[in-house]
């Protein structure tokens, strides 16, 4: 077995439960926002201030992530986000539960920047697209295990239950760093050459740096001006029965689980700035299709939800092996923590900002939602167009 396969399975598992935190949020809205009593916009504070802290906390990382070992890092912020995850399930209300959302976002932003700095320090540049595929079927596989499992616990047990399972999980899973995780401090000798202001000021104006950041924070802030709504959306506009969301889940999972590793061979061999503007230009039907809809049977909105997941999932492979690829190894922590905090802050605005613009009618159905899907296909169209002035 190569090498670098043990510990990319780890990392895989690592980025299962980051994104499971975050995207079964989404689903439990029509619960939360019921049970609760919120209002849109205060749900999408719910969902925006885990990425605002996140963002927040990443900044303040870059300043030091790259001064320690790899394996160090990851383990620390890691289990800060189990413990985070742990206490939003504990939450007795709306106000703990968003302190605990952004202490889990601040620890949970600079593990998944660390684990994407592994894989560019694990695996070759030519097998990139590879390596950030099968890191990244966490989503998928957090959409046919996760999701569905932990909106039956919801269901059973209140929406507390999956996040206190899943912190105590994350709790356990730690282990698996310290086993399996290789220390990586070839990077420190060069770094402790300099001050931290000129580290941070070569990785903050350096032009190639500002360009894939610009191009990752559009590309996500397309995604997120949509998915904060769309299980509401599906629930209260599309007909969709709120007790099929696992469902729809679970088939967008599978289709996942099938073509992201396929998308990242293809990005390999084909060329990943070509893969993506082809994945990114066909991704724009399914947003137009899901933002646009009005009641439809429930196997159309399953296919087309699969493909929405297909493809907005998919792009995200070849774009993530590129800018792994930007930074030299010695920068490559501090800008990936950079890199992260900036497409939190793209997350956050996109979802705060689909809070202002969609509203809710007393029959549950959300008003506006189209025009989050033409800001999202616009910053798609840009995305394209950036990807072009990437120095990969």
């Amino acid at each position: 077995m190569t090498k670098f396969w043990p510990p990319l399975i780890v990392l895989a598992v690592l980025q299962f439960t980051h994104i499971l935190d975050f995207v079964v949020l989404m689903p439990l809205g029509p619960q939360l926002m019921r049970e609760m009593g919120l209002t849109t916009s205060q749900f999408g504070l719910v969902v925006s201030v885990y990425t605002f802290s996140a963002a927040i906390a990443g900044l303040v990382s870059a300043f030091f992530l790259d001064r320690f070992d790899r394996k160090s890092s990851l383990l620390v912020s890691y289990i800060g986000f189990a413990v985070g995850t742990l206490f939003c399930g504990l939450s007795s209300g709306y106000f703990w539960l968003l302190i605990a959302r952004g202490v889990t976002g601040a620890f949970g932003g600079v593990c998944a920047s660390i684990v994407l700095a592994l894989v560019g320090e694990l695996v070759p540049p030519d097998q990139r697209g590879m390596g950030m595929g099968v890191v990244m079927t966490s989503f998928s596989l957090a959409s046919i295990l996760g999701v569905p499992v932990g909106l039956h616990m919801a269901q059973l047990n209140g929406w507390h239950m999956p996040f206190v399972v899943l912190g105590a999980l994350s709790l356990v899973t730690s282990l698996l760093i310290v086993l399996v995780i290789p220390s990586i401090r070839g990077h420190l000798s060069r770094v402790k050459q300099l001050t931290v202001y000129d580290e941070l000021k070569a990785i903050v104006v350096n032009r190639t740096y500002l360009r894939a950041y610009l191009y990752s924070a559009i590309l996500v802030f397309s995604n997120f001006v949509i998915i904060p709504f769309l299980s509401p959306f599906m629930v209260g506009n599309m007909g969709f029965a709120e007790h099929h969301l696992a469902l729809s889940y679970f088939v967008g999972g599978v289709a996942t689980l099938a073509t992201t590793p396929l998308f990242g061979r293809v990005s390999d061999r084909f060329g990943k700035k070509s893969v993506f503007k082809w994945i990114a230009l066909l991704s724009m039907v399914p947003v137009l299709l899901m933002t646009n809809s009005g009641v439809v049977p429930e196997w159309m909105t399953l296919v087309v939800a699969a493909l929405f997941m297909v493809f907005i999932s998919g792009r995200m492979v070849p774009a993530m092996a590129m800018i792994t690829s930007v930074p030299s190894p010695a920068q490559r922590g501090g800008f990936m923590s950079i890199h992260s905090s900036l497409q939190q802050l793209s997350m956050a605005g996109a979802s705060y900002l689909s809070g202002v613009i969609v509203t809710q009618t007393v029959g549950g159905q959300l008003l506006h939602f189209n025009w989050v899907g033409g800001i999202s296909v616009c910053c798609m169209g840009a995305s394209v167009f950036l990807v072009n002035r990437l120095k990969v």
